[in-house]
């Protein structure tokens, strides 16, 4: 899954309400559908070439309305997460560890290397910068994404230190995001031609 094709600059338009075939199971941010037990697809996306392959076939499937949603946030939501979790290791965060998450920063940073992102984790309150509030179309989801991958595919460097697990390399964000964007992906479901 490879693609050469540059990365749109611009941030697209502002998320708006999602079509009903773009809706999670259980209505967008209702929490409803327990992560752990929902399907989800398996993924693998070693590079942001291969991250950028799979927003463009997403944003294919849901331009046909053959898209499903299996966990609580919808397709437009989830890639604006990724889009908003990426900036926010170029730009800042906006929001400080608590003493807890600097203590088990260290072990939690060996953990995230190493380990698949678990289901069901629910960020704390400080963090809602991260989590959905509204809805997002699929365009305007991907558009938030295409923006932060574009940042990176023209040089910027990820050296913001996470609140979660510390200072980073620009190499261990790179892992991150894509170990990321595998695990919330994988609740969207293409239905491919």
């Amino acid at each position: 899954m490879h693609m050469d094709a540059p990365v749109s600059a611009g941030q697209g338009p502002s998320p708006r309400a999602a079509p009903p075939h773009e809706t999670p199971a259980a209505g967008w941010g209702a929490g409803g559908v327990d992560t752990r037990k929902s399907e989800r697809r398996d993924l693998s996306l070693p590079t942001l070439d291969d991250l950028l392959e799979e927003i463009d076939e997403i944003v294919r499937a849901s331009d046909r309305g053959e898209i499903r949603v299996t966990g609580n946030w919808s397709a437009g939501q989830i890639l604006d997460h990724l889009g908003r979790s990426i900036e926010c290791s170029l730009d800042g965060f906006g929001f400080k560890p608590t003493l807890p998450m600097r203590l088990l920063a260290p072990l939690a940073r060996r953990w995230i290397l190493t380990h698949r992102f678990p289901s069901g984790l629910k960020l704390p309150a400080r963090a809602r910068t991260l989590l959905p509030t509204r809805p997002a179309t699929v365009p305007a989801g991907a558009a938030c994404l295409r923006h932060a991958l574009s940042r990176l595919k023209h040089g910027e460097q990820m050296t913001r230190p996470s609140p979660f697990v510390g200072r980073l390399t620009h190499e261990q964000w790179l892992h991150i995001h894509l170990a990321h964007a595998e695990h919330h992906l994988g609740f969207i479901h293409p239905r491919l031609p």
